[in-house]
């Protein structure tokens, strides 16, 4: 999709951080909006300002995407006021930091309800629509957590790898209907995820190292580069694709650097 002028965009987790950026991104290259997010009176700020600067049509929902109802409501919404779903970014997604033994069953649900669950509920529902189009483009929005799994972020990980096994295996599913899907893998970027993250450990922080930082803005540039260029996977900054594949390849020397004691007293203040 090199031109959005006119085309529909469906944003979760629209309220703040990453989904606000592209927001304002999309409404910049003339794509019309449906925004979706728990926190609606912040939703409908967003959608004054983004009116007011680019005079292009914004319609805002109340959205809990691991609800199957909100979901319907959220789809629905857009094809009564619209005339086709062009691209879904499935962004809403929380975080969570702590040792596999120290989270409890009610937050593990809760962190997966959100960013494996939300996905599956929102692209279960967009789907046929997009083959009754002949087209679309879903988003993913995972980490670089989806590639390498690291301490206290375990849970998470695991969440983000589900998202890329749903993205890969959508992308095969979909490719002869004419729907694109593509997945996102951030490094750490500027926003409020860390401050939202549940933390179900006194002390447990992440160091943010700003060498490695991006902001909302520039992830959300790429993110819209990469749509235009028909991308199937978008890492924010080349070092981030290169430490995915090395991964793969050096698993052993990742062991023995995540497993050690100074890693360990990294993450603590």
């Amino acid at each position: 999709m090199k031109n959005f002028k006119g085309k529909v965009f469906l944003i979760t987790g629209a309220s703040s951080g990453l989904g606000k950026a592209l927001s304002y991104k999309i409404a910049e290259n003339g794509g019309y909006l449906l925004l979706g997010s728990r926190r609606k009176e912040i939703l409908n700020e967003i959608k004054k300002d983004i009116e007011k600067k680019f005079s292009i049509k914004v319609l805002t929902t109340y959205l809990d995407v691991s609800d199957e109802r909100s979901v319907k409501n959220f789809i629905g919404t857009a094809l009564e006021n619209f005339d086709s779903i062009d691209c879904l970014i499935n962004n809403a997604g929380i975080g969570l930091y702590g040792r596999v033994e120290n989270v409890s069953l009610s937050d593990y649900e809760k962190l997966f309800n959100i960013n494996v669950k939300g996905i599956f509920l929102m692209t279960k529902e967009a789907i046929p629509y997009m083959k009754n189009q002949g087209r679309g483009i879903i988003v993913n929005i995972s980490s670089l957590a989806g590639y390498v799994s690291t301490p206290i972020i375990t849970l998470y990980a695991s969440s983000k790898f589900a998202v890329r096994g749903l993205t890969d295996g959508l992308r095969r599913e979909l490719k002869s209907y004419g729907i694109k899907v593509i997945g996102v893998y951030p490094g750490p970027f500027e926003s409020n995820f860390f401050d939202n993250a549940v933390k179900t450990e006194e002390g447990i922080r992440i160091k943010r190292r700003k060498f490695f930082f991006s902001t909302s803005e520039k992830v959300a540039d790429k993110i819209i580069k990469g749509i235009k260029k028909g991308k199937k996977n978008i890492f924010i900054k080349p070092d981030w694709k290169i430490i995915a594949k090395l991964h793969d390849n050096l698993t052993f020397l990742f062991d023995l650097i995540l497993s050690s004691e100074k890693y360990s007293k990294n993450l603590r203040d």
